[in-house]
C-alpha cells in the first residue's frame, strides 16, 4: 500500500501521457523541434530563462542547433545547455539578480545580438511585467498558468517601444 502511495504521488493521473506526447513520437515532439528556442524579431530578443555569463559570445544559431541536437539524442542532455541552470531555458539572472553586478553582461548581451531589449520569462515575478536594466530586460513571466494565478498581462512591442497590457489596461 505504502509503494502504491508513492507510486502514485510520482506519476499523477496524466504523467505518462504527457511524456508520451513530448516523446519522439508525440505530437509535441516534432512541433518543439520546428521553433527556435531564442528569437530575434526587430529590435527584441526573445528567450525562455536568459543568456548567462557563461553563454555569451555563443550565436542564437548556435544555441537553437544545439537545443535541436541535445533533443534529438537523449546522451548529450546530460552537461548539456538544455539541463544547464545556466543555459537559456532556465538562466534567472536577467530576472532577478542583481541588477549592478549584471550590468554589463546585458551591454554585452544587447550588443552581441543587435536588440534593444530582451524579453524573457520562466521566472514568475510580482504578477505583472517587470522591466529590469532601464528596461532593457522585461521579465514578462506574471505566472498566468493556473498553479500560480497570475492575472492576464504581456508585453506589447508597437513601433519600437514596449509597453505592457496589464488586466486589460495598457501600461
Amino acid at each position: 500500500a505504502a509503494w502504491r502511495t508513492q507510486w502514485e504521488a510520482d506519476h499523477p493521473l496524466g504523467w505518462f501521457e504527457q511524456r508520451y506526447a513530448y516523446g519522439v513520437k508525440g505530437k509535441y515532439f516534432h512541433w518543439i523541434l520546428a521553433h527556435n528556442a531564442i528569437v530575434i524579431i526587430d529590435d527584441t530578443l526573445f528567450v525562455h530563462g536568459g543568456i548567462s555569463p557563461k553563454y555569451l559570445g555563443t550565436t542564437a544559431e548556435d544555441i537553437n542547433n544545439r537545443i535541436r541536437r541535445e533533443l534529438q539524442n537523449f546522451s548529450l542532455l546530460e552537461g548539456g545547455m538544455i539541463t544547464d541552470a545556466d543555459g537559456p531555458l532556465w538562466y534567472r539572472g536577467l530576472a532577478e539578480g542583481d541588477e549592478a553586478e549584471l550590468e554589463e553582461h546585458v551591454r554585452s548581451l544587447l550588443s552581441q545580438f543587435g536588440v534593444k531589449r530582451i524579453v524573457v520569462g520562466h521566472t514568475p515575478l510580482i504578477a505583472t511585467v517587470v522591466p529590469r536594466f532601464r528596461g532593457a530586460v522585461l521579465a514578462a513571466d506574471v505566472g498566468l498558468s493556473k498553479p500560480f494565478g497570475g492575472p492576464p498581462a504581456y508585453v506589447v512591442i508597437e513601433k519600437g517601444s514596449a509597453s505592457t497590457v496589464h488586466r486589460e489596461r495598457k501600461l
